[in-house]
């Protein structure tokens, strides 16, 4: 007597086995593409925080902004000059934009609660809060 189950269970075995790699395949492709990414992604040029690796001040000639640069920048660095002032002052003024924004629309609820709850301390409170990177833009293009 030819037992079929007997000569099934190793090829079911493959089967099963193939069946897993190939559901694995596009987790193991996403991992390994992310592990290589991280490997082509070099530093920035700039940074407008002092850190560790970014310990060198200079100023853009346009805006004056203060930024960072590496130690080996001057060695390193064969662009335009130009080119990374232009980048650091977008980036500073995209910056100050942003919180600009946000210390306005701060200060708009903070009056429209105070005016909405009668509270005459929290209108004051409101009417003196500072938006310094409103100040400073307005400053930087007076």
């Amino acid at each position: 007597m030819y037992n079929f189950n007997t000569h099934r269970e190793p090829r079911g075995r493959a089967d099963a086995t193939m069946t897993l790699l190939i559901q694995l395949a596009p987790i193991l492709l996403l991992v390994l593409l992310s592990l290589m990414s991280s490997f082509l992604v070099s530093d920035p040029l700039y940074s407008l925080q002092r850190t560790h690796k970014y310990t060198e001040a200079r100023r853009t000639q346009n805006l004056n902004v203060l930024y960072y640069v590496k130690k080996d920048f001057a060695t390193e660095y064969r662009g335009s000059i130009r080119s990374i002032d232009r980048h650091v002052e977008e980036e500073y003024v995209g910056t100050l934009r942003t919180n600009c924004f946000r210390e306005r629309n701060y200060k708009e609820n903070m009056l429209w609660r105070a005016r909405n709850y009668n509270d005459h301390r929290m209108y004051e409170k409101a009417q003196g809060l500072k938006t310094p990177s409103c100040d400073t833009l307005t400053a930087m293009y007076s």
